[in-house]
């Protein structure tokens, strides 16, 4: 039995969000701090190239992403709202339903 299975069962109150999903943001903040070549950690030597480059070219490639989706967002819009319509299931009439039973 897991450790929050027996909590849940002793009647205690699942982890919280910022005890599991903390650590691992500041894990990912770090590694891309290192990545960059700032002095994040006294223990760990700086990043030979071309692994030092890393870090940049992740900053680059994301602030070409916001770059072009907000020229998209500002020349269509109508296109960027469309693309929620890709992720939503829309069930069709003819369809069983997708509830886990078993169909005969």
């Amino acid at each position: 039995m897991s450790g929050e299975t027996a909590r849940k069962s002793a009647g205690q109150t699942a982890p919280s969000l910022r005890r599991e999903a903390m650590p691992a943001v500041a894990a990912v903040i770090a590694l891309f701090g290192y990545l960059a070549g700032l002095p994040v950690f006294d223990f760990v030597s700086e990043p030979l190239a071309p692994v030092s480059y890393a870090g940049s070219l992740v900053e680059v490639w994301m602030a070409a992403g916001v770059c072009v989706l907000l020229v998209l967002m500002r020349r269509h819009a109508g296109r960027i709202a469309e693309t929620a319509r890709v992720h939503i299931d829309e069930p069709s009439p003819t369809d069983p339903p997708q509830n886990g039973a078993v169909q005969l």
